[in-house]
């Protein structure tokens, strides 16, 4: 019993490690942090995007480029290891999360009738001949509709994003922006 409970207090203690501080606790820093800035060239309307968010970029040269940036300095951003100047970007595309969030809602549902309704449709192959197997073929095809519709709908929803125009309507800047407290 001695052993057991000496074990449990030094498992805890270990895992509540990592929840504990041991930083130093001086007056913290400020820094100076970096943003992406869009303003529309027509409309009183700008956005604002902070380093880590994923983008995808387009180029002047036809190269698209997938991932989360950072700027480098105040004329160019990093986006997968590679180097892009501000003045070299023709597109980009910022996913939405409020389309990610509907686009979940409408696949989850989707995806379990289209799965029930497939279990339903393989529970008539083997039921051809009674009327429980007639049940299973009608029922089966009515949720892959029900279903389907949803999770077509859902999934290309999850992975579309606002895009912007910087050869006709939009404009791209890189601020700084006020002081973050650093902990």
């Amino acid at each position: 019993m001695k052993q057991a409970t000496t074990t449990l207090l030094t498992c805890l203690i270990w895992l509540s490690i990592p929840f504990f501080s041991f930083a130093n606790s001086s007056a913290p820093e400020t820094e100076r942090s970096k943003e992406i800035w869009l303003q529309h060239r027509l409309k009183v309307k700008s956005v604002s995007f902070q380093e880590n968010k994923k983008i995808t970029v387009w180029t002047k040269d036809g190269k698209k480029f997938k991932g989360k940036f950072a700027i480098e300095n105040d004329s160019a951003i990093r986006v997968e290891n590679q180097t892009i100047q501000v003045s070299d970007i023709t597109h980009l595309r910022v996913p939405r999360r409020s389309t990610q969030i509907i686009g979940a809602i409408l696949s989850i549902p989707g995806a379990f009738l289209t799965g029930l309704g497939l279990a339903l449709l393989g529970n008539y192959s083997s039921n051809q001949t009674n009327l429980e197997g007639l049940f299973s073929l009608l029922f089966g095809i009515m949720l892959l509709l029900v279903g389907g519709i949803p999770l077509i709908i859902g999934v290309p929803l999850m992975f579309l994003g606002r895009k912007f125009n910087f050869l006709t309507k939009w404009d791209m800047s890189i601020k700084e922006v006020n002081p973050v407290q650093k902990t």
